[in-house]
C-alpha cells in the first residue's frame, strides 16, 4: 500500500476528487496535504476529512529536512494538484519518479513557470489551438518538463473563453488523475 501526500494551494477540487477516488480504492492512502497557503480553501476541506495539513509558505525551506520528514511519516510518493510553488529540489531527488503533477493543457506546449489556471487557458486560445486537454507527468526540477505519463484531449468549441475552457477541462482532470495515479504507483511494487 502506498501513502501519498497531496500538494495543493487553492480551492482543492482535484484534491477532493483524489480523496474521494482513493476512499474506494484502498491500494493508496492520502493522509497528508502540503499547502503553501494556510487559508486556502483546500485546507478546510482536508481538515474536514481528517487529513493532516503541513503548511510550507516559503519555497526556500530546508528541502532535505522536509524529505526526511516525509520518510518518517511513511510517505512513498506525491501528487501535485494545483500547488503554486516549486517543490524543493531535495524532495524531487529523494522521490525521483514518485511525484506526479496534473497540468490543464497538453504538454510540452503551454507549460512552465507561470502557466497555471486561466493563464494556461488564455495561452491555448491565443495560440489558436483547436484542441486542449490535460497532461499527467512526472515532476522534475523544471516546471512541466518531466516525462508525460498520460494525456487526454477534447476539441475547443468556437468562441470559447478561457473561463469556459477551464470548465471544459476540469471534468477531464477529475476523471483521469486518480486512475492514472493508482495505475502508476501500483506498477512500482
Amino acid at each position: 500500500m502506498f501513502r501519498l501526500a497531496i500538494w495543493a494551494s487553492g480551492k482543492g477540487s482535484n484534491a477532493v476528487q483524489l480523496w474521494q477516488y482513493f476512499a474506494s480504492h484502498p491500494s493508496i492512502q492520502l493522509p497528508l496535504l502540503i499547502t503553501s497557503r494556510s487559508h486556502a480553501p483546500v485546507v478546510a476541506l482536508a481538515r474536514h476529512l481528517d487529513v493532516e495539513v503541513w503548511v510550507y509558505p516559503d519555497p526556500s525551506l530546508d528541502g532535505a529536512a522536509l524529505a526526511r520528514r516525509f520518510r518518517d511519516y511513511g510517505i512513498g510518493g506525491h501528487l501535485l494538484a494545483g500547488y503554486l510553488r516549486p517543490v524543493p529540489s531535495e524532495v524531487v531527488h529523494a522521490y525521483h519518479g514518485r511525484i506526479l503533477n496534473i497540468h490543464p493543457a497538453l504538454l510540452p506546449r503551454y507549460g512552465g513557470q507561470g502557466m497555471y489556471g486561466l493563464h494556461v487557458h488564455k495561452a491555448v486560445l491565443q495560440g489558436g489551438e483547436r484542441w486542449s486537454g490535460i497532461s499527467i507527468h512526472l515532476v522534475t526540477e523544471e516546471y512541466d518538463k518531466g516525462p508525460i505519463l498520460f494525456q487526454a484531449q477534447l476539441p475547443i468549441p468556437n468562441n470559447t473563453t478561457a473561463e469556459q475552457l477551464a470548465l471544459l477541462i476540469k471534468p477531464l482532470e477529475h476523471a483521469c488523475y486518480g486512475p492514472v495515479a493508482e495505475a502508476y504507483f501500483c506498477s512500482l511494487d
